[in-house]
């Protein structure tokens, strides 16, 4: 029931455009990017229409072993209700090779019925480790930024716009520019003890394949806060990296400012739904950031891990 495919092989089932549940992060070309994080790759085929591509850790077999979230994908021709099959025919193969499995999903807002459907399999076969809370804003249900936002939030931005900021999109051909924006983003991590998981050189190398977009904020010139973010499937932009750097009496007006301005420049350039990430880790929640997300009008989804 499962195989391991070469890359080429796998790439052929299940990498193209019109493959179900494809985005970014479980193709063969992100995979390869990134393949000196685990000992090896398994480009699996399950069930014949079904792939999974996983890393071999320490740990076991991890999916993702460098991204956010992986997942199932399927040639359109698949029949989704045979999902418990594939799931146990996974568990299986794991099982008898003496290893562990770690699939993180994506959140539904990528294929619901798909994601729905995979997540009932795990719960069925394997065990949920965990679920984070992800959250993201609807630019198609909210034609007007500044009406989502709730209260405190317009009350920032109208402060902010009293204020000399402006933000800058920057480009992904250019290694400076992604330094200064890898800039801003470092010196926020540090400020507030996040991990900063990308190096300088992981993000200029992943810039063109997943045709990432860098943008700054400055205020009286000075870069004050940066995003990244990532074109991860059709229509869906997820924010990698955002922050600003710590500024006396900000009070929240630089996040006020710069998070509304990349709403709006993400529906200038072609995105339907802005995936902001998760506000857990783990499914420990932070209250306050996932409190920010929602005050700009952002949404919530879970995004689950399984084991097998």
């Amino acid at each position: 029931m499962v195989e391991v495919l070469t890359a080429e092989e796998w790439g052929r089932c299940f990498g193209k455009q019109d493959v179900r549940g494809r985005h970014i992060y479980n193709t063969v070309q992100f995979s390869e990017l990134n393949r000196h994080k685990c000992a090896r790759i398994l480009y699996l085929r399950i069930c014949e229409n079904f792939g999974l591509v996983a890393g071999l850790r320490e740990n076991g077999l991890m999916s993702p072993f460098s991204a956010p979230f992986a997942g199932f994908v399927a040639e359109r021709t698949a029949d989704i209700n045979d999902l418990d099959t594939v799931v146990s025919g996974l568990s299986e193969f794991v099982h008898s090779r003496g290893l562990k499995l770690t699939v993180t999903l994506p959140p539904a807002i990528y294929d619901p019925e798909f994601i729905e459907r995979s997540e009932a399999a795990f719960e069925k076969y394997g065990r949920l480790l965990y679920q984070d809370v992800n959250h993201y804003y609807n630019i198609e249900t909210h034609p007007d930024i500044n009406e989502s936002m709730h209260r405190l939030a317009r009350r920032k931005y109208r402060t902010s716009l009293e204020m000399d900021f402006s933000f800058i999109p920057l480009s992904r051909n250019s290694e400076e520019d992604i330094a200064r924006a890898y800039a801003v983003i470092k010196a926020n991590r540090n400020a507030h003890g996040y991990p900063l998981r990308m190096s300088l050189d992981d993000v200029v190398r992943t810039a063109p394949l997943v045709s990432a977009e860098f943008g700054v904020l400055t205020l009286d010139g000075c870069d004050v806060a940066a995003c990244q973010l990532h074109r991860v499937a059709p229509g869906i932009f997820q924010v990698v990296y955002w922050g600003d750097i710590p500024v006396a009496g900000n009070n929240g007006t630089v996040m006020g400012r710069l998070v509304p301005e990349v709403f709006r420049w993400c529906r200038e350039i072609g995105a339907k739904i802005v995936d902001v990430g998760p506000s857990s880790e783990h499914g420990t929640v932070s209250e306050g950031l996932a409190r920010f997300k929602v005050s700009q009008g952002c949404e919530s989804v879970f995004k689950k891990t399984f084991s097998l």
